[in-house]
């Protein structure tokens, strides 16, 4: 494994500087977590005899944490618990439970046949020898006795048959050998005494010595033997013959019959509990063989052990064990009491897990990684192990400066793999197994079979591109010739067309580019001693002449849709086809399984779903050996491994990178690789510049850097600042980068002063035909039309030529300080030059006469005045451009002169809607339309912008142009204020047979605004006996009846009384005499009468006279009409009413009760007694009370009610007269 030399990632990598925090993978103490299991497991060991508690289960899942727990209850060390553990934690599960190979024989425990578990599970697996289910649980019973046995000293167990091999000390040894010489001495002393005594010459003892020092040799003697021969039998009771064998003669003494080496042994294992102090026994781990026999068996020893008086005290078994080991309610018969454990981890929590066990060693792995891997850690042991792991790799393989995130992705995927599947893992580094296979093996086929598939369709539609392409430029030049015939039609003598100072035949015309410019109108035509002449006919007119319905664009348009069409689909379809190839060659195998190309298994299993999600997600890819072996420098230094691991892992190297054996680098980087952006590098890219000529990798690069991303931009304007080959770099990026102008154009970031060095660099490195590319998709041409020192940008005179003439180029902006008098006139004479104002003077100020006020203020007039040919003929040609461009960009240029105004509206080159912007524009007014080639439409627009003068012969004119009648536009026209104004102060009183016509139509015309109306008839000094007004608004009759533009007449009078309610009456008022005169055919009603009285503009005399008129031919009934001639009549006394109309006055008007008083003091002698008291009883109130006997009303005093009451005194009525002061008391008669 290799590590990676890049840039500092965001991942945090530790440099350990402390002791590594590694985990153990043994069981962990954990007093506070644990209390309640612990609280648990005691309650039950101090119960047990009580609640007869003997069998005790702890279970949990694989992993829960029932070892740690069963640890830290043994540590708590409760006193008068001794414990014995059975683990069987490192055997494998069974998985070879269909084998038929049998066990020849039970494998004794003896010093000869101790070996290792793990070993003989292995040997008697390889062997064929566990053959069934009975074969497998005597392995299990033979590791738990040798666990039992081995777990005490001999000493302690001096009577077991058992004995382990074990090395013996000095002083056993010594105290062996001092036993049998001590035991040999005294047997020599005993029998041999005098001997003993002759040998050292020793003189002979008494007897009662002798005797004495027999018995103390013999009892010696006797207590060495004893310890001899006790040490003789114990070693011989471990000693089972079970054959003896005499050449031909074999005699078998014994043989096991009972094949359970538990049951074969229970002498023994009672012994041991008999001898030792256990009391409580922890078996873990036996439920990983799924054999409940087990179970039962241990069970029947925990009886046998409890029930031996021998033991005389309680031992419990406790088990670790699964949930799921038992099925149903078996367990809770067979366990005396079950704790049940909650998983430390599972796959819920996992992650978690991981993140901190990581964070201890400062690692930030990616927490996406994490979560899905976490799915297959379920076990604390195994995360740990991955973490330690991933640790010593990832120390190992560190290179001198960091990683990267996706390096210790990467490597952390791997390491979990490993964990998970370690022989899959130890496949791989040999190419097989399952994870290689899905790795490498499954992508080649599809690859090809998807290539194979692409080439075939591309081989296909390339046949059809060729026989469309041909039927469609067939038919397009057929087209195109028929215009350029017409031209040739109109142009008598024409040679060649000329374009840009360049002359092209009919076939040359053909091509699109200068086709085009025919479109454009931007084509001359040379004759034979002629050049440069222009075409008297648009290219829209020559559309209208060979077919008016359809011009040349849309007939072009239905011959490409017939087939264009399926071209540019057909074009598309094989460029898509070749970016398919490329991107399929170059695809990582992740890619194929997240886009579903390739499948790992229909039914993908465990392993296989982990193998699906590291490759899919990346974290497992194609560059697998990096992680799994080392890197040895060879045809390559460590320093460009480094980089290769960099463009391989898809990780960015810095661009300065020094590579060393750059040529066998790039060699070693696929076609696809140098299509990302991991392989930009200095030293890499100027290898390649450095030979002349193309390559495959070369164009890979180049295509690359021109896909405008951050880092292809970075590293194109950083190797330009640094590289020595920045012409040829250039250029060739130029090639393929089209929109390299206008990336650099757009970038916000880059300084102008930047942006110009680029872009002398592309003029001047790029070729003519890549300009051209560059410029179709870009603002280049803009930027050189807009750049005035352009002309001295390029040293290359020719290239600056070619450049001006490729583009026709119109410069906006030019400096002519140092450029030559022949580089100027050929820009001027080839109108190489934008119509705008600081162009136009310049070559104004160059090539002709200049007036600064005229061109500011009346620029049409500045130019057809400044004798420059070319330009007026310029600017004649292209009078739109100028418009825009120009005249109507020049804020001051508002004062043109009437006559070149109109000369200049009357151009038969300008639309309509640029001579509206014209006349917007100006403040000059046309004075008079009818020098106008005008349309309806101008007229519209002249009137709507008050663009011509108010005259009633413009009025008139317009008037006559639009058929005689008034158009919306003339009515806003008429209905302005400024222009009534001006109209109303100017009399029209022409005799002409069209005016007189015009003013009777103005007269009615109802759409004139009702108060203007008025004002317009002031000046028609004119009125009209008959006019047929009936449709006009009541306020234009008005203003006829009340300016006597009527003449009175009966038939006037009764126009205005059916149409126009109470005109009629303003119409008499306006017209009294005449009114009075045809009054007795008028029939003038009461309430027309009312009305009449009402007019403020009626003089009194006529409505005394009106009265007269009215009541000598009608009775008067209506109270107003009775009010108002009271009224009159009180004011003056000149009005002679008659006796039925002074009465109806004072019985029924509404005049107040003195004033009727008044009256009919004023006219008494006209009536009789009898009349008043009808009258006094109209008058109501306290008068009424005077027609009754005995009441004494009272009345304010006047003069007109004193001589009333003198009457009535007088005519008996009343009997007396009190004055009051100002008060008078009437007394009537009394009953």
């Amino acid at each position: 494994m290799t590590s990676i030399k890049t840039k500092q990632s965001d991942a945090a990598i530790p440099t350990l500087t402390h002791k590594p925090p590694f985990h153990s993978l043994s069981p962990i103490s954990d007093q506070e977590n644990h209390k309640y299991y612990c609280d648990a497991l005691e309650w039950a060991l101090i119960n047990r005899k009580e609640k007869d508690i003997k069998n005790i289960a702890l279970t949990g899942n694989y992993g829960s944490g029932k070892s740690s727990i069963l640890k830290t209850f043994r540590e708590r060390q409760i006193e008068g618990l001794n414990f014995l553990n059975i683990s069987l934690a490192t055997f494998k599960e069974e998985k070879n439970k269909n084998s038929k190979t049998p066990i020849s024989q039970e494998s004794k425990v003896s010093d000869n046949t101790k070996e290792d578990k793990i070993s003989q599970i292995a040997k008697n697996k390889s062997n064929g020898e566990i053959s069934d289910k009975n074969d497998q649980l005597r392995l299990i019973e033979l590791s738990i006795l040798q666990q039992i046995f081995y777990h005490e000293k001999n000493d302690n167990i001096p009577d077991s048959r058992f004995k382990k091999i074990r090395s013996l000390k000095p002083s056993e040894v010594k105290n062996a050998t001092w036993l049998v010489f001590g035991v040999l001495c005294s047997f020599y002393l005993f029998f041999y005494f005098d001997t003993f005594r002759t040998l050292f010459n020793l003189p002979e003892p008494p007897p009662w010595l002798e005797f004495l020092l027999k018995g103390l040799v013999l009892s010696v003697f006797l207590t060495l033997f004893y310890h001899f021969l006790k040490k003789v039998i114990q070693f011989s009771q471990r000693l089972t013959i079970s054959k003896l064998n005499f050449q031909n003669l074999e005699i078998q003494v014994a043989e096991t019959l009972d094949k359970s080496i538990l049951n074969n042994h229970l002498d023994e294992i009672l012994y041991f509990f008999e001898a030792t102090n256990y009391n409580v026994v922890i078996i873990e781990d036996l439920d990983r063989f799924e054999q409940t026999e087990i179970f039962t068996k241990l069970r029947e020893i925990n009886l046998l052990i409890n029930n031996s008086k021998s033991i005389a005290r309680e031992v419990a078994f406790i088990y670790a064990v699964r949930d799921e080991m038992f099925k149903d309610n078996d367990r809770t018969k067979f366990f005396d009491f079950i704790i049940p454990i909650i998983p430390v981890i599972n796959y819920s929590n996992s992650n978690e897990q991981l993140t901190k066990a990581l964070n201890e060693f400062g690692y930030s792995i990616s927490t996406d990684l994490i979560d899905e891997v976490a799915f297959y850690v379920d076990d604390m042991r195994l995360l740990y192990n991955v973490v330690n792991e991933f640790h010593i790799y990832f120390q190992k393989f560190q290179g001198n400066e960091f990683q990267g995130k996706e390096f210790m992705d990467k490597l952390f995927a791997m390491i979990v793999y490993k964990n998970i599947y370690p022989e899959d893992f130890v496949k791989l580094g040999r190419n097989d197994g399952l994870l290689y296979k899905n790795l490498i093996q499954n992508k080649s086929p599809w690859i090809k079979k998807v290539i194979d598939g692409i080439e075939q369709e591309n081989l296909i539609l390339k046949d059809e591109l060729d026989q469309l392409e041909k039927m469609l430029l067939k038919n397009l030049n057929e087209l195109k010739r028929i215009y350029l015939l017409e031209y040739l039609k109109i142009a008598n003598g024409l040679t060649t067309f000329r374009i840009a100072n360049h002359g092209y035949t009919i076939e040359k015309m053909l091509e699109d580019e200068n086709f085009d410019k025919l479109l454009k109108n931007s084509v001359t035509y040379n004759k034979v001693y002629e050049n440069g002449l222009v075409f008297n006919h648009q290219f829209s007119q020559i559309e209208a002449q060979i077919d008016p319905e359809q011009g040349y664009l849309k007939r072009k348009a239905q011959i490409e849709l017939k087939n264009s069409g399926r071209v540019t689909t057909i074009r598309n379809m094989l460029k898509s086809n070749q970016e398919k190839i490329r991107i399929t060659k170059g695809t990582k195998i992740k890619y194929l399984l997240k886009d579903k190309k390739v499948s790992v298994s229909p039914n993908p299993t465990k392993q296989e779903q982990l193998i699906i999600l590291l490759i899919r997600n990346g974290y497992i890819a194609e560059d697998y050996l990096n992680y799994i072996s080392y890197f040895y420098p060879g045809s390559i230094t460590e320093n460009d491994h480094w980089f290769l691991m960099n463009v391989r892992n898809e990780t960015p190297s810095d661009f300065e990178y020094k590579l060393d054996e750059v040529g066998n680098v790039i060699k070693k980087i696929s076609d696809s690789e140098f299509e990302k952006n991991y392989v930009l590098n200095y030293s890499l890219v100027d290898h390649l510049f450095e030979f002349r000529g193309n390559s495959p990798k070369k164009n890979t690069i180049i295509k690359q850097l021109s896909n405008e991303s951050e880092d292809s931009v970075k590293f194109v304007r950083s190797y330009i600042e640094k590289s020595k080959h920045v012409a040829i770099f250039v250029k060739e990026l130029c090639k393929i980068w089209t929109n390299i102008w206008g990336f650099n154009e757009q970038d916000s970031s880059l300084s102008e002063a930047a942006k110009l060095t680029y872009y002398i660099l592309i003029l001047n490195s790029a070729e003519l035909s890549d300009i051209k590319k560059i410029a179709s998709i870009s603002g280049l041409e803009s930027f050189i039309s807009n750049k005035s020192d352009f002309l001295t940008l390029i040293e290359d005179v020719e290239k600056l030529i070619a450049i001006i003439e490729l583009f026709d180029i119109k410069f906006t902006s030019l400096n002519f300080d140092g450029v030559s008098k022949n580089i100027r006139e050929y820009v001027y004479e080839n109108n190489n030059y934008a119509l705008n104002s600081s162009m136009l003077m310049l070559v104004i100020k160059t090539f002709g006469e200049f007036n600064q006020e005229n061109f500011n203020n009346s620029n049409y007039v500045a130019i057809q005045l400044s004798k420059c040919d070319s330009l007026i003929s310029y600017v004649d040609n292209h009078i739109t451009e100028y418009i825009d461009s120009v005249y109507l960009k020049l804020e001051n240029n508002k004062e043109e002169q009437l006559d070149y105004l109109v000369d200049l509206l009357n151009h038969d080159k300008i639309i309509e809607p640029d001579k509206e912007r014209v006349l917007l524009w100006t403040n000059t007014v046309i004075k008079d339309i009818s020098e106008l080639h005008t349309s309806l439409e101008l007229i519209d627009f002249l009137l709507q912008n008050n663009k011509i003068e108010a005259s009633w012969l413009n009025i008139n004119f317009i008037y006559e142009e639009t058929e005689k009648s008034f158009s919306e536009m003339l009515m806003v026209f008429l209905n302005d204020t400024e222009n009534t104004k001006t109209l109303s102060s100017k009399i029209f009183d022409s005799k002409e047979i069209n005016h007189i016509a015009f003013r009777r139509a103005f007269l009615l015309n109802n759409n004139i605004n009702d108060e203007f109306y008025s004002l317009y008839i002031d000046a028609f000094p004119f009125s009209y006996g008959e006019l047929n007004y009936e449709t006009l608004s009541k306020p234009k009759v008005t203003a006829l009846v009340e300016k006597r533009k009527l003449s009175f007449n009966l038939d006037n009078y009764n126009k205005l009384k059916a149409n126009f309610s109470s005109l009629h009456l303003t119409f008499a008022v306006n017209n009294i005499s005449s009114f009075f005169k045809e009054f007795s055919v008028l029939n003038l009603s009461e309430l027309e009468f009312i009305e009449l009285l009402e007019n403020s503009n009626l003089e009194t005399s006529n409505k005394i006279k009106l009265i007269g008129l009215f009541e000598a031919e009608n009775t008067i009934t209506e109270i107003k009409a009775l009010t108002l001639i009271g009224n009159i009549s009180l004011e003056h006394t000149a009005l002679k009413l008659s006796e039925p109309t002074l009465s109806s006055i004072l019985l029924k008007s509404s005049i107040k009760q003195n004033q009727k008083i008044e009256l009919l003091v004023r006219n008494i002698s006209m009536f009789n007694t009898d009349f008043i008291p009808t009258f006094l009883n109209s008058l109501g109130g306290d008068y009424k009370q005077l027609n009754e006997k005995g009441p004494m009303p009272s009345f304010k005093k006047t003069n007109s009610l004193v001589v009333f009451f003198d009457y009535l005194k007088k005519i008996g009525k009343i009997s007396n007269i009190k004055d009051k002061g100002d008060w008078i008391k009437i007394t009537t008669f009394r009953n």
